[in-house]
């Protein structure tokens, strides 16, 4: 069925999502953190990733962001899964970054509903019609950290 990269520092976590999304016939990699799940999608992009946000490294809000910068955002669908997602207190520009959001702990039920339904949607409709005015302004300060 679907390529599905699984971002998560805890082990059993992992494990557990990797075996429920297995079971549904996906094909499921995984990644303890941001900067180990950066390194996999340049080298081959998931269909989805089912993504935690507090991780060592590199948290999962700056691996969005990072995905996003180097274009490979729009070439696949995101679910979070955190037991850290405030969804009153996430700017718009943070929500528009994942098609949905799973509070930990879930239903592995839960789970599946939210990456069939994920997987059913083009990677790109959180994209269409935004302002990336945002993202090219974040992406400016980073040049000009770097420079000086």
């Amino acid at each position: 069925m679907a390529r599905i990269l699984v971002v998560d520092d805890e082990p059993s976590i992992r494990m557990l999502i990797r075996t429920i999304l297995q079971g549904e016939g996906h094909q499921i990699t995984t990644a303890a953190n941001g900067r180990e799940a950066l390194e996999m999608v340049i080298e081959n992009v998931p269909e989805l990733i089912v993504l935690d946000l507090m991780m060592p490294e590199m948290d999962g809000w700056h691996l969005l962001e990072e995905l996003h910068i180097r274009g490979l955002r729009r070439h696949t669908r995101v679910v979070i899964v955190s037991g850290h997602y405030d969804p009153q207190g996430a700017s718009e520009d943070r929500k528009a970054h994942a098609h949905h959001f799973l509070p930990k702990p879930f239903d592995p039920s839960s789970l599946v509903e939210l990456v069939n339904d994920a997987l059913d949607r083009d990677p790109k409709e959180l994209y269409a019609g935004k302002d990336r005015t945002v993202h090219l302004q974040r992406l400016i300060e980073r040049i000009d950290e770097v420079m000086n």
